[in-house]
């Protein structure tokens, strides 16, 4: 599709409002339509969608077809990111928003980790009136 004066303008307004993570618009062949800047600064080298992630990105063109949505995450240097696109006819194409989802899957590991040692502590005082007890609450744990 040949990108139009103009047109970038109706490309935006399908986009999430006073959204700063990284966004883009696709063309039913994979290739970019539109990328903000902050999408140009997290993946520089990446020239079209199926670049990302092969194995995770739709059929393009049923994708456009049926307005589906769907999410992956994905690895960019030490960052993640939740993508998620969304086809949309009315552009014949797909709009994608990568969200930096990297402080929470930290966050998310922090809180398995406390939890787990919560249990584990809760073994020690259990083990310390009955063996038995301390000793299942650490199996169902692990």
């Amino acid at each position: 599709m040949e990108k139009r004066p103009g047109r970038e303008n109706y490309y935006i307004s399908h986009l999430p409002r006073y959204n700063q993570d990284p966004s883009c618009i696709v063309y039913r062949n994979g290739e970019f339509g539109f990328r903000s800047d902050s999408f140009m600064e997290a993946f520089p080298d990446i020239e079209s969608l199926k670049e990302l992630d092969v194995e995770k990105t739709p059929d393009l063109a049923g994708f456009v077809s049926s307005e589906r949505l769907h999410r992956y995450r994905i690895e960019s240097g030490s960052r993640l990111f939740q993508v998620t696109l969304k086809g949309v006819m009315a552009i014949d194409g797909i709009v994608g928003v990568f969200t930096d989802i990297t402080e929470v899957a930290r966050m998310d590991l922090e809180i398995i980790t406390t939890q787990r040692e919560i249990v584990y502590q809760l073994g020690e005082i259990s083990e310390s009136r009955s063996k038995e007890t301390g000793n299942h609450v650490r199996r169902v744990a692990a």
